[in-house]
C-alpha cells in the first residue's frame, strides 16, 4: 500500500497518475527501450504551416521490444533538426523527461525549407544507471605500468588511482595539492624502492580486461546503442625547444605520420598544428619543412580525397622579456600564417584561421589560451570535419 507521505514533494496530478499506473492492467513485465517501437509523435504547432522562429515539440512515448508502454524514465536521447538541402543548418534539441517513459523534444525551427527531425535512443536508463553508479564509480577503470630504474636495472609493475580501502604491498604517491585524498599505488618491486620510480605509461592490456569484467553480464545493455569508435592518434615532432626531456625513439615527424596513413578504408581525420615551436627556426628551413608536409598531404588525399585535412593557424602570444621576443616574435607567428595559407591553397586542405579570435579574447595572449577560446576553435574544426565526413558518406 502507498503511503500518500513519502510523496508529498509530487504535484497533486503527478501523485493521481502514480495511483492510476499502479491500478491499470497493465503487463506484469516490461523490457529495455526499443528504439524501433518506440511512438514518435508531432505535437505542435498543430498548424500545418510552420515558420521560421517555430519551436517544434515532438511526443516521444517509449516502449519496450514487445511494444509495450515504458513507466520509468532516464533515457538517454539525442535529437536534432537537419536540412537536406543544406548540411550546415542543423540545430540541437532539448529533451524534458517526465519520468514515466514520456518525453518531450523541444527544437527550433531556424531556417525555410524542409527539415529532418532526428531522434537517436544513445543509451536506456538501466545503461546509464549502471555507468553512473557501477562504471563511473568504479576505481578498476584506469590502470598504469610504472616504469623503475635503480642501480643500472629496470624493472616494472602495475599502478592505479584509489581514493579508499587498504592495500599491501604497494608504493603510494600522494599529491594532496591536485588530487586530494586520490592516491597513485603501484606495486612494490623488490630491489626497487619506491623512489626509483621514473616513468609511467598506459597499461591498454588490463584497462581493456577490466572493461569487459564490468561489463560482464550487462552486455545486453550495451548493445541497443549504436555508436561509432575513432580512435586518437597524437604525434609529437622532434627538434623542440622545451622545457622537458623527449626520448628520440618516440619521435615521428609529419611527413612519416601522414605517409604512414595507409589503410584502404581511410577512416582518417588529420589536424596539423604546427607553429608554436618553428619560430626558432630560420624562415627558410621553415618554409622547407612545410613544402615536404604539404607533398605528404597531397599524397594523403590521392590515396584517400575525402579525409578532412585541417592545418591549425597560430595566434599571437605575450613577449615578457627580449628573449622571448627574439624567439618567437608575433611578426614571425604572423608569418608562419601566411606560409602556411600559401603553401596548402589549392590541395584540398582546409586552413583553420584562429589568430583574429585569439587576439579579441579580453586576456593575455598566451600560447596555450583559456578554455573558452580552445573549445571554440574546436568547434570551428569539428564543423569542418564533420560537414566533409557527412558530404562524403551521401
Amino acid at each position: 500500500m502507498w503511503d500518500k507521505a513519502t510523496f508529498d514533494d509530487f504535484e497533486p496530478a503527478a501523485f493521481e497518475n502514480f495511483k492510476a499506473y499502479n491500478n491499470t492492467n497493465r503487463p506484469l513485465d516490461m523490457g529495455l527501450t526499443s528504439y524501433n517501437m518506440t511512438v514518435v509523435k508531432l505535437i505542435s504547432p498543430t498548424s500545418p504551416r510552420i515558420r521560421v522562429g517555430d519551436v517544434l515539440k515532438y511526443r516521444i512515448e517509449s516502449r519496450d521490444f514487445k511494444g509495450r508502454n515504458r513507466i520509468v524514465g532516464g533515457d538517454f536521447w539525442y535529437a536534432t533538426l537537419t536540412s537536406d538541402r543544406s548540411p550546415k543548418a542543423s540545430t540541437t534539441g532539448y529533451i524534458a523527461d517526465y519520468g514515466n517513459g514520456t518525453y518531450d523534444a523541444f527544437v527550433l525551427a531556424a531556417w525555410p525549407g524542409s527539415a529532418k527531425f532526428n531522434l537517436i535512443l544513445v543509451h536506456t536508463s538501466e545503461t546509464v544507471y549502471h555507468m553512473r553508479n557501477t562504471v563511473w564509480n568504479s576505481e578498476g577503470r584506469l590502470f598504469f605500468r610504472g616504469y623503475y630504474r635503480f642501480n643500472g636495472k629496470n624493472a616494472d609493475g602495475r599502478c592505479s588511482m584509489r581514493r579508499q580501502g587498504t592495500w599491501e604491498a604497494m608504493c603510494d604517491y600522494p599529491a594532496y595539492k591536485s588530487l586530494g585524498s586520490t592516491v597513485l599505488l603501484c606495486e612494490h618491486k623488490a630491489g626497487f624502492p619506491c623512489e626509483s620510480l621514473v616513468s609511467l605509461g598506459i597499461d591498454s592490456n588490463h584497462i581493456k580486461y577490466s572493461a569487459k569484467q564490468m561489463a560482464k553480464d550487462f552486455e545486453y545493455l550495451y548493445k541497443s546503442a549504436a555508436l561509432s569508435n575513432h580512435s586518437l592518434s597524437l604525434h609529437f615532432h622532434g627538434y623542440v625547444i622545451a622545457s622537458h626531456t623527449y626520448t628520440i625513439t618516440n619521435w615521428k615527424e609529419e611527413v612519416d605520420a601522414l605517409n604512414e596513413l595507409n589503410s584502404t578504408h581511410c577512416s582518417y581525420i588529420v589536424l596539423i598544428n604546427q607553429w608554436a615551436h618553428f619560430a626558432q627556426w630560420t624562415r627558410d628551413s621553415y618554409i622547407e619543412r612545410v613544402r615536404l608536409i604539404r607533398q605528404a598531404v597531397i599524397g594523403l588525399l590521392q590515396r584517400c580525397p575525402d579525409v578532412p585535412v585541417v592545418i591549425k593557424g597560430p595566434h599571437a602570444r605575450q613577449h615578457e622579456s627580449v628573449g622571448s621576443i627574439i624567439f618567437g616574435s608575433d611578426y614571425f607567428l604572423k608569418d608562419i600564417e601566411l606560409i602556411n595559407q600559401e603553401a596548402f591553397q589549392g590541395t584540398g586542405a582546409f586552413f583553420l584561421p584562429v589568430w583574429d579570435m585569439n587576439l579579441a579574447y579580453p586576456s593575455s595572449n598566451d600560447v596555450h589560451m583559456p578554455m573558452e577560446v580552445v573549445g571554440e576553435e574546436l568547434k570551428m574544426f569539428l564543423g569542418y570535419a564533420c560537414d566533409k565526413l557527412m558530404r562524403a558518406a551521401k
